[in-house]
């Protein structure tokens, strides 16, 4: 099963990168275990019968305490068809073509739609599921890490001198790389990403706001450290390797302001592959992007769970009717 860290948001919470934020893809095979350091990640995907309105909390980032699990999905159920399609223009045509020719496998019984969303791109059913169907499977060459981003080698090859207190820098680094590369594989699913400008985690309120709003709850002194670590982490690792590889990163994306908006996207958003049952002493693995998964909403009461094979990639299995 995959674990995220996505959908809720308060504003009562840590938005510290690290690696707590980003809980491990569990393996098939130990589905039935949830990790130690943390919620059992399952997806919830609402029935066709199912309102769309306890869809999507999901424009603030997840990962703070106090905000519940963080890794169920939830699929509401698209309009009937009648009422004219999405435009050749539309991103989510661009997404679907995409899918094809990377071969992200995506269910008849499932849709990639605004509509029966609550906010942005979501997935929803078109018809009754049964327990154990297959809605969707994202190959490991269609998941975005530094492992499978075009400047992979670079990344391997520096990899010590990417070290960081987050661990998050050499996936922020194929996401600085690939937003702006022109022919860049990812460019259809970046076009389902919420718009960086306009995320509602803490890090972005005004100073006054976020003082006044959350006095007493530790958010303010939370957030005022984690700023200051990402800039430090900027300026002191990901800028300087940004400015050695000009060719590689241009002048618009050596922005601390955009670093700070990747890194609450990945607080968000992303995904840990686990370890493995003799790897728990390890530090966890770097966090990666997920296709497909990361448009899910992510409630407590499941009905799919997200499964990650090493070999195969990550696949959202439905566990129970959704009728």
């Amino acid at each position: 099963m995959a674990t995220r860290t996505k959908r809720p948001r308060v504003s009562g919470g840590r938005p510290a990168p690290g690696p707590s934020l980003c809980p491990a893809l569990r393996q098939p095979a130990r589905a039935t275990a949830p990790p130690a350091a943390g919620p059992v990640p399952l997806f919830r995907v609402p029935s066709p019968k199912q309102s769309a309105s306890p869809a999507r909390a999901r424009r603030h980032p997840r990962g703070l305490p106090g905000a519940g699990p963080r890794h169920s999905a939830h699929l509401s159920q698209v309009a009937q068809p009648g009422g004219g399609g999405e435009p050749d223009s539309d991103p989510v045509a661009g997404f679907l073509s995409w899918c094809g020719r990377v071969g992200l496998e995506l269910s008849p019984k499932v849709a990639v739609s605004r509509q029966g969303t609550v906010a942005g791109y979501g997935m929803v059913t078109r018809e009754s599921v049964l327990p154990g169907e297959l809605l969707f499977a994202v190959p490991r060459a269609a998941l975005l890490s530094p492992h499978t981003c075009s400047i992979r080698g670079l990344l391997e090859r520096e990899r010590d001198a990417l070290q960081s207190q987050s661990g998050w820098v050499p996936l922020l680094l194929a996401l600085l790389h690939e937003l702006q590369a022109p022919a860049s594989l990812w460019s259809p699913y970046f076009a389902l990403w919420p718009e960086l400008d306009r995320l509602e985690h803490p890090m972005f309120w005004p100073e006054e706001e976020r003082q006044r709003l959350l006095q007493g709850t530790g958010v303010p002194e939370a957030v005022d450290k984690d700023l200051a670590n990402i800039r430090s982490e900027f300026y002191s690792i990901v800028l300087p390797f940004m400015e050695a590889h000009p060719d590689l990163f241009g002048p618009s994306v050596r922005s601390l302001e955009l670093y700070h908006q990747l890194v609450a996207l990945v607080m968000a958003y992303s995904f840990q592959e686990p370890l493995e049952e003799e790897e728990d002493e390890k530090e966890p693995n770097s966090p990666l992007m997920v296709p497909a998964a990361d448009i899910l909403n992510h409630l407590a009461n499941h009905n799919a769970n997200l499964e990650y094979s090493a070999v195969s990639g990550s696949r959202l299995v439905s566990v129970m009717c959704i009728d």
